[in-house]
């Protein structure tokens, strides 16, 4: 059986492979200036997490912030999504991580 250990993993920047949609494509979404919507998994990610490390360098993205969460509740989690995108008067890139990632698969579908 093998076993991963992810001591010595990074999880300040996603992997590379993650980031090569195509040649260029994450280059000329940010030219266009979005909204930038981060959206953490379980318990918000820590300071040293790549999306913290990320808003960090773009203050002008938004984290999407949960009323809890340490426990998930997936209808208020896709309504705070729905919410925060809504009031955009054009449509945000959504970021997402670990759970993130189901928020965002979940709201799609509502």
């Amino acid at each position: 059986m093998l076993e991963i250990s992810h001591e010595h993993l990074d999880f300040r920047y996603p992997p590379i492979a993650r980031l090569a949609i195509a040649p260029g494509f994450l280059s000329l979404v940010l030219s266009m200036n979005p909204l930038v919507f981060i959206l953490p998994g379980l318990w918000n990610s820590g300071p040293q997490h790549w999306q913290t490390q990320w808003q960090a360098r773009h203050p002008e993205w938004k984290r999407v912030l949960q009323r809890d969460w340490a426990t998930p509740d997936r209808a208020e989690w896709v309504e705070t999504l729905r919410l925060n995108v809504a009031a955009c008067r054009r449509p945000p890139v959504l970021v997402a991580h670990s759970l993130g990632c189901a928020l965002v698969a979940h709201w799609a579908c509502a």
